[in-house]
């Protein structure tokens, strides 16, 4: 409900749709994830690295909103922990504190995830990427579902300002370009 009603309804999806760097990343995974979905006896591996490093980029860009001083040498693990850490700081005051504690397990469900594709073996798999994309879609709308954002953060955040065009016109609009 409140998690959809600020994700969607609201529109805060659309800074995954602007200039920043995670919407970039975001981008390029899936337009790896299209152009490499045919081949075989390939290493996937490169399609996961642009999901994770988009998730780590927008971790990283709403942390900051609220620390400015945040260390850009922070990973992953640190960033769960600062979520751990100041939970109800950065999620909005409308959010049960079930949800507030689901979405923190995610974030570290999310690092270990992380951790054991990307410091292993090499993927073949397509379904791993699949499982990886699904794991960072699910993230990216329960952290912009739950956080408590401004219009000044989501512009600060990249939000595009065409509002006159639906979300899937954008993003189609979007991916055709960087293609």
């Amino acid at each position: 409900g409140k998690l959809k009603q600020q994700f969607l309804n609201s529109g805060t999806y659309r800074v995954l749709l602007g200039n920043q760097d995670y919407a970039e990343s975001l981008t390029t995974a899936e337009w790896l994830r299209d152009s490499m979905n045919k081949a075989r006896a390939i290493d996937l591996s490169v399609i996961a690295t642009g999901y994770f490093k988009a998730m780590e980029q927008l971790l990283f860009a709403l942390i900051r909103l609220r620390t400015p001083s945040f260390n850009e040498n922070s990973n992953l693990g640190n960033y769960a922990h600062y979520y751990k850490d100041h939970l109800n700081q950065l999620m909005r005051k409308d959010v049960d504190n079930a949800t507030k504690c689901y979405v923190r397990e995610a974030i570290f469900k999310y690092k270990d995830l992380r951790n054991g594709y990307l410091h292993k073996h090499n993927i073949h798999d397509p379904l791993k990427i699949c499982e990886i994309r699904s794991a960072t879609y699910l993230l990216m709308y329960l952290v912009l579902g739950c956080h408590e954002l401004s219009h000044t953060d989501l512009i600060s955040l990249g939000l595009p300002d065409e509002v006159s065009k639906n979300g899937f016109q954008k993003l189609c609009e979007y991916i055709y370009f960087h293609r």
